[in-house]
């Protein structure tokens, strides 16, 4: 998804393995074209379209553990655990240095509606109940921008998992002008962000708007694509 402008951690990484292959580009095309619909189906909930996108894509490149990771995640909704660890165990093992994210992701309760809220964070990361973040946003709307751009800051380095949070933050960094830490803060979020489906359509709105006020038009143009394609 990185070749796409759309860097969140788990397409990134799936894109970036077969980049590094060197497969001849329309493999690489195809292949990236079937990995995004699959994505969008999942997002949609349509795991019946969602999976034959991602076995297609399988079927291009079997060494790509994301597309295993997302099978897995089909699998899960599906019903079918030991499908669905099986898939998983096989991203693990052809990613092994991004299991812990698969791992982490896996784990959650729900697959489609993800309480991030308390979501299990990196070692590195806070285990908090985060009421602070949460009484943060709440009040978010009484707070300058600048203050919400100083406080957000510091809580998405301790809690990058929260959408909400990310968002909000970032919103104010473009009433501030600064639109480059914005766009890298949503961008490095936006594993997260497609997990809420009700927030993500604004997320990406707002990276649309970041691009164009950075004269980015092509990256613009991208996601306003992805827009698109979930209407």
């Amino acid at each position: 998804m990185r070749r796409l402008a759309v860097t969140f951690v788990i397409w990134g990484m799936a894109l970036g393995m077969l980049s590094a292959q060197k497969e001849p580009e329309m493999h690489y095309e195809q292949f990236n074209a079937l990995f995004f619909q699959g994505v969008l189906h999942y997002i949609k909930h349509e795991t019946d379209k969602a999976r034959n996108d991602f076995l297609a894509a399988i079927r291009l490149n079997d060494s790509i553990g994301a597309s295993y990771f997302y099978l897995a995640l089909v699998e899960k909704e599906e019903g079918n655990p030991e499908a669905a660890q099986q898939y998983l165990d096989k991203a693990c093992a052809l990613d092994s240095t991004h299991a812990g994210i698969y791992r982490h992701h896996f784990s959650q309760e729900i697959a489609f509606s993800i309480s991030l809220t308390d979501t299990v964070p990196e070692r590195n990361q806070s285990i908090a109940p985060a009421r602070d973040v949460d009484d943060f946003l709440a009040r978010a709307k009484d707070f300058s921008d600048a203050e919400i751009w100083r406080q957000g800051k510091s809580f998405v380095e301790k809690y990058p998992f929260r959408p909400h949070l990310v968002y909000t933050t970032a919103l104010a960094g473009k009433k501030l002008k600064k639109y480059k830490e914005a766009i890298r803060m949503l961008e490095n979020g936006m594993d997260f962000a497609m997990m809420d489906s009700k927030l993500y359509p604004d997320y990406v709105r707002l990276l649309v708007e970041l691009y164009e006020l950075t004269g980015q038009k092509a990256k613009a143009g991208t996601y306003r694509k992805l827009l698109k394609q979930q209407n």
